[in-house]
């Protein structure tokens, strides 16, 4: 690291080193000059957080290089960039509070759980990359992984724009790739774990509900009553209704009468998604337990921070062990169902409406003028997978 008096005189006589070498001032420490193969001169700065590149050598002078690096450290010192220090703990409590205001509760939520899997305890500007690169490692899980990734990122991204930090110590730092997943379960596999949810109280029957609705299990656990609708119109039931009345209405029509509406604010893609049901949901929903609280499967601690079913690992490992069905996420439910729709010849278009997905067939501008509900068509085809399903789990007919 070799350290002179940087001159105008002496820039000029630098000789180009074998590699990209760092030359430090001996009057301005952290001030110096990095010097390519090539000869190419470009000022530096020595910051912690990293090297700031000033300028190219010599489009701007020695002297305007050393005026810009004085007042970049006397605005750190005076507290220009960083006003105040703050910890890693509070700059997560501030990133929740404030995505509590701009998101989904759910989501500020899902927020406060994976910043969590990372104990830092030092102050936010002091984390390196290579701090983050090991506590991302003690992470087993690859999903728990992306997603501790991707919120880190965002919240040092948040934090960079209230000046907090100058530099975001993710940039650099990948997630590991991996095949996409394209698992199903076979039909055997469907029937053992439709057996083994039926002992798990409210999540067997978040499972069940998967297994024949194939939403996303995020929507199905906060299901509400006044989503539930026995008529063939899209608008669900008042919120306001009592819970009895609700339970009335839900034997008042047959069960090709029966929609579930997931509103735009719950939904993965913010749009309100309505579907039909058929005989083997309503049988589900008719003998869930009724609930005191807004959601069908509210937390088991209900508070504030949860409010909907949130024991998720330790339910599905007790749904493993209890069915014997290994190396499978509930997500490859939605799957599955969405083969097995194929296997019985639903169109495409169909199946893209069941599962509300936002791109597919119908996708772009032809969404936008396209707004055909296919509720017909989609009723056809949760009767013929229902009636698949009931011959696969022995229910009957």
């Amino acid at each position: 690291m070799p350290i002179l008096r940087l001159t105008d005189l002496g820039l000029l006589n630098l000789v180009p080193p074998p590699k990209l070498t760092d030359f430090w001032d001996a009057t301005l420490p952290t001030f110096g000059v990095r010097v390519s193969p090539k000869g190419t001169k470009t000022f530096v700065l020595k910051l912690r957080t990293g090297r700031q590149a000033i300028g190219r050598y010599p489009i701007i002078t020695l002297a305007e290089a050393r005026n810009e690096a004085k007042r970049i450290l006397a605005e750190r010192t005076l507290g220009k960039i960083r006003p105040t220090s703050i910890t890693y703990p509070q700059a997560v409590r501030l990133f929740i509070e404030d995505k509590k205001q701009s998101s989904r509760p759910t989501t500020a939520d899902q927020y406060e759980w994976f910043l969590g899997r990372l104990n830092f305890t030092c102050q936010l500007a002091d984390i390196h990359p290579d701090d983050l690169e090991r506590a991302l490692k003690r992470i087993k899980s690859k999903s728990t992984y992306d997603h501790v990734l991707v919120a880190v990122r965002i919240l040092f991204n948040w934090a960079m724009k209230r000046r907090y930090i100058s530099h975001n110590p993710t940039i650099g730092i990948t997630r590991p790739q991996s095949p996409p997943r394209a698992r199903t379960l076979s039909d055997d596999e469907l029937k053992l774990v439709w057996e083994a949810s039926g002992k798990l109280g409210n999540f067997g029957v978040i499972v069940r509900l998967l297994v024949v609705t194939g939403q996303r299990r995020g929507e199905i656990a906060a299901l509400q009553t006044s989503w539930i609708s026995s008529s063939l119109s899209h608008t669900p039931p008042s919120s306001s209704a009592s819970s009895s009345g609700s339970h009335q209405q839900f034997g008042a029509a047959s069960s090709d009468l029966w929609t579930i509406t997931i509103p735009a604010s719950v939904t993965k893609n913010g749009r309100e998604h309505t579907f039909p049901i058929g005989s083997i949901s309503k049988s589900i929903l008719e003998n869930h337990s009724k609930s005191q609280h807004t959601f069908l499967f509210p937390a088991r601690n209900f508070s504030k921070s949860a409010t909907t079913f949130n024991g998720w690992s330790k339910s599905k490992a007790a749904l493993d062990k209890l069915s014997h069905v290994e190396h499978w996420t509930l997500h490859d439910l939605r799957r599955t169902f969405a083969t097995k729709l194929a296997d019985l010849r639903t169109p495409p278009h169909v199946i893209e409406r069941l599962l509300n997905h936002a791109s597919g067939t119908i996708s772009g501008v032809a969404a936008v003028y396209n707004r055909a509900t296919y509720m017909p068509e989609m009723r056809a085809a949760i009767e013929a997978y229902e009636a698949h399903l009931k011959t696969i789990l022995n229910l009957p007919a």
